[in-house]
């Protein structure tokens, strides 16, 4: 779980890079690489046809900085306060592995 909060900072800080590209990187890669960088998977689902799903979801919340507005009429100073809001996020990666371990789709949905 730690390797994933510490990839889910790292996608989270650069921001510049689209996490669907980041999932799509992995395509042709073996799920064990993808497992020993991300960390086991939050859901493991048979697809059928021997091969396997996998997803790993990211959620959590962050505090963005209040502000404060100082108005000045004459020589009095009106200051307003705007608190700093908590905001939520939720993502799901999917990735689609054929029965040699091989990813070979993959998807990134936010919540």
């Amino acid at each position: 779980m730690r390797k994933l909060i510490v990839v889910l900072a790292l996608v989270f800080v650069v921001g510049c890079q689209n996490p669907q590209k980041i999932a799509a990187s992995w395509e042709g890669q073996n799920i064990n690489d993808l497992i020993a960088s991300w960390g086991a998977p939050n859901q493991v689902i048979d697809n059928g046809s021997d091969g396997k799903i996998m997803v790993w979801r990211q959620s959590g919340s962050f505090q963005t900085q209040g502000t404060a507005h100082t108005t000045y009429i004459g020589r009095s100073a009106y200051t307003t306060y705007d608190p700093g809001q908590t905001l939520q996020f939720s993502s799901s990666t999917t990735f689609w592995v054929n029965p040699q371990g091989t990813i070979y789709r993959s998807s990134y949905v936010d919540h």
